[in-house]
C-alpha cells in the first residue's frame, strides 16, 4: 500500500537545496513502502511544521486509519510536539535529526548529504587564509535567535565586536532582547536569495559567502540554528569544515562530541582556559566564546598566521573527512530499515 505524505510545504521546486530534500523524501517513501507493505503509512516532513498546523491536521484526518507515522526532521530540528492527536496504538517512527536511537528511531544527517551534493566547489588554494593582516574571527548570524543575541551582547560588553566580522539579522516585527543591539551587516555581493520560514533571505546555505571575506578571517564562530537540547547539526557547522577553518561553537555542546566521534578535529585543545562541553546555558557558551576571542584577538597577525599553519593538516583532514562522512550518511539513508 503506497505511503501517503505531508511533505510539500517544505519542498520548494525552484531552490536547489530542496530539490535534494525531495530526493531524500522519495528514498524514504520507497523504503517505507517496501518494509511496511501491508500497513497504512503516513510520512511527515517536520520542517516549518508550526506554520502548517491546520493543513497537517486536515491531511491527517482525511487519511483515515493509520498504522505508522514517520516524522522526518531533515533540515530542521523540530520533532517534539507535533500538532496531531496521535492515537496511542499508532506506531511513531522518528527519522533524520534525533537525539537518541531507539527501537523506532533512525538517525541520518540530511544536511551532510545535501551539502556534499550542492555546496559550491572550492579548491584548496581558494580556501587558504591570507596571511597578510588576517581578521581574528568571523561570525555569521542571520536570524536573531536568542543564543545569537546573547553572544552579540557578550561580544559588545567585552569590546570584541569590532575586532572581528560579525553579522546579526533582525525581524521587522520584533525587537532585540537588548537595547544596545543593532542590525549588523557586511557589504558583500548577493547573487542568490533563499526561501525560509519567513520568506526570502539573502543567507546562502550552500557557499562560504564572499570568498574574499572568508579568506581573510581566521577563527570561525559557528552560530548554529538553535541551542536546543536536540542534537541538530545544520550546514552552519559543516561550513568551516569544508572551508578549512578552525572553529568554536555557539550551539548545543554535544555537537562537539558528535563531530569527534565521527572523525573530525574540534580544536578544543587550543583553548585551554575553557571547556565548551561543560556549558549548560547560552550565557555559559557566550562567556567561553568571549574568553577564546580575547585570546585570539590579542595575537599579532604573524602569530595568527603561525597558528593557522600549525592547524592546517587538521583542517585538510576535516575537509577530506566530510566527504567520507556524507557518503556514510547517504548509505544510512538508503538502508534505513535494514537493521
Amino acid at each position: 500500500m503506497a505511503t501517503c505524505s505531508f511533505i510539500e510545504h517544505g519542498l520548494v521546486d525552484s531552490l536547489t537545496g530542496y530539490q535534494v530534500q525531495r530526493e531524500i523524501f522519495n528514498v524514504l517513501k520507497k523504503q517505507i513502502d517496501e518494509h511496511f507493505p501491508n500497513q497504512q503509512n503516513f510520512l511527515v516532513n517536520t520542517i516549518w511544521i508550526t506554520f502548517n498546523k491546520a493543513n497537517l491536521l486536515e491531511a491527517y484526518k482525511n487519511f483515515g486509519h493509520i498504522d505508522n507515522i514517520f516524522l522526518c526532521a531533515a533540515l530542521d530540528d523540530y520533532m517534539n510536539n507535533i500538532p496531531l492527536p496521535l492515537n496511542p496504538n499508532l506506531k511513531v517512527f522518528q527519522l533524520g535529526n534525533i537525539d537518541e536511537l531507539g527501537q523506532n528511531n533512525y538517525e541520518f544527517s540530511a544536511s551532510a548529504i545535501t551539502m556534499s551534493k550542492i555546496f559550491k566547489k572550492y579548491n584548496d588554494s581558494e580556501l587558504l587564509m591570507c596571511s597578510n593582516n588576517p581578521v581574528a574571527y568571523l561570525c555569521y548570524q542571520n536570524k536573531p535567535h536568542s543564543h545569537r543575541q546573547i553572544l552579540t551582547k557578550t561580544l559588545l560588553d567585552n569590546k570584541l565586536l569590532a575586532k572581528g566580522i560579525v553579522t546579526l539579522g533582525k525581524y521587522d516585527d520584533q525587537a532585540y532582547m537588548f537595547l544596545e543591539l543593532v542590525k549588523l551587516e557586511i557589504d558583500e555581493p548577493i547573487t542568490e536569495y533563499y526561501y525560509g520560514s519567513r520568506g526570502l533571505t539573502k543567507e546562502n546555505p550552500y557557499s562560504l559567502g564572499d570568498i574574499n571575506v572568508w579568506k581573510k578571517c581566521f577563527l570561525n564562530v559557528i552560530s548554529e540554528s538553535s541551542y536546543s537540547s536536540r542534537l541538530f547539526i545544520s550546514e552552519k557547522t559543516y561550513k568551516p569544515i569544508l572551508g578549512m577553518r578552525p572553529f568554536i561553537l555557539n550551539g548545543n555542546p554535544n555537537i562537539l562530541q558528535y563531530l569527534q566521534e565521527h572523525g573530525f578535529y574540534t580544536f578544543e585543545e587550543y583553548w585551554k582556559n575553557v571547556n565548551f562541553r561543560e556549558c549548560i546555558s547560552m550565557e555559559d557558551t557566550a562567556s567561553c566564546i568571549a574568553t577564546v576571542l580575547r585570546e585570539v584577538c590579542s595575537k599579532s597577525p604573524m602569530e595568527i598566521g603561525l597558528m593557522y599553519n600549525e592547524m592546517l593538516p587538521k583542517l585538510k583532514h576535516n575537509r577530506e573527512r566530510f566527504f567520507q562522512h556524507a557518503r556514510e550518511q547517504e548509505h544510512k539513508l538508503n538502508h534505513l530499515f535494514n537493521t
